[in-house]
């Protein structure tokens, strides 16, 4: 589901995707709590920057790079598809998921990136009550796509890490997510969709 044909510039198929397992959607909320005061006042420590700050430097984290089943046999496939450095890339990475440099070729391309592992990014914010106060309090939302089997706990561990600041919370919220193991390509499964398309998208 979710998947389409791909032909070339000539009409000539190329290749047809199966969706075999998705991410885990997951909100956290980051948030700065301060004593506050009247803006004519500042104080050194302000709940607005703590929070600003700490985004900052979760924007620029990079979770590990992880594969499962699909995702090994999705890029060991588009690697032969792809050729050149970016085709090499991506079996130097399934070999060594810790090849820096590899990495750094695969991902940039934002879908083969978000593919690769857990991706959080900021996409709501609130703080503040008035025009001429010191914020009491600072919130965002952190909207979390977790690789199947990551954990909330290991998730929220590396988003703490990231934020590097101890005064801030960091917790899930929402609707909690489970977070099942990614599902195993089966010959049942995955073998009886290659036949089937196989005779429809060759």
């Amino acid at each position: 589901e979710g998947s389409v044909g791909v032909r070339d510039a000539n009409g000539k198929r190329v290749s047809l995707g199966i969706r075999a397992g998705e991410k885990v959607y997951q909100d956290f909320l980051i948030e700065a709590r301060n004593p506050g005061g009247h803006s004519s006042r500042p104080r050194p420590d302000n709940a607005i920057y703590s929070l600003a700050a700490a985004l900052v430097r979760i924007g620029q984290y990079e979770f590990p790079v992880q594969f499962s089943d699909t995702t090994r046999a999705y890029f060991a496939e588009t690697a032969k598809l792809t050729g050149g450095e970016a085709g090499a890339a991506m079996t130097r990475l399934i070999a060594n998921p810790n090849d820096i440099e590899a990495n750094a070729i695969v991902s940039k391309d934002a879908t083969l990136h978000s593919m690769l592992r857990t991706t959080c990014v900021a996409t709501r914010l609130d703080g503040g009550h008035a025009n001429n106060a010191l914020a009491q309090r600072a919130t965002a939302n952190i909207n979390c796509r977790m690789f199947p089997g990551d954990p909330i706990e290991n998730v929220r561990a590396q988003l703490v890490k990231a934020a590097a600041d101890p005064s801030l919370t960091i917790t899930p919220s929402g609707e909690i997510s489970p977070t099942p193991a990614p599902p195993p390509l089966t010959p049942l499964v995955y073998g009886t969709a290659k036949t089937i398309a196989q005779m429809h998208f060759p």
